[in-house]
């Protein structure tokens, strides 16, 4: 499920999910605890995750059901950016906007919190939906200036970005 570090600690050592931010959510964010653990894992399998990749369950917001799990990382690739590296649902639960919501609330909760203003998410070439996820939420293929990998991009992979307006 997750492979070693290549790099050391995050730049940055916030805690997010720690409170609710956003209004009209119908989802919320917080750590995971020790029952989610093997939940996690299982929505997580098919990705790639870094051993310096935080997780927060996406919760109900009514209540405390786990609805899925979003992989982050802050300051990678350096200060001031975010990484959201995946973003998993349970399968009865896709289609109905929860990930979206949960990308949202991270997004804005790191923005309040000043602590990143730079967003990218890495996808591969042969995932369409998650290409299309990722563009809905209003994130473009980063072009070779703005590519967050330090050299060139993973041959099968794909940099999406987004730079939040005022």
């Amino acid at each position: 499920m997750s492979r070693p570090s290549r790099r050391g600690r995050p730049a940055e050592a916030v805690k997010l999910g720690s409170r609710l931010t956003g209004r009209g959510q119908r989802v919320a964010l917080r750590p995971l605890i020790e029952g989610d653990r093997e939940a996690a894992t299982r929505r997580l399998e098919e990705t790639l995750i870094d051993a310096d990749d935080s997780l927060l369950a996406i919760i109900a917001r009514e209540g405390d059901s786990v609805y899925g799990v979003l992989a982050y990382r802050l300051g990678y690739p350096e200060r001031g950016w975010l990484s959201v590296k995946a973003v998993a649902v349970e399968p009865g639960l896709s289609g109905r906007g929860y990930d979206t919501e949960a990308v949202r609330l991270l997004e804005g909760e790191v923005l309040e919190r000043g602590v990143a203003g730079r967003f990218w998410a890495p996808v591969r070439h042969d995932d369409g939906l998650g290409l299309y996820f990722w563009l809905r939420l209003g994130y473009r293929p980063a072009a070779v200036s703005q590519s967050p990998w330090p050299g060139a991009a993973p041959r099968d992979m794909m940099a999406l970005v987004r730079l939040p307006t005022a």
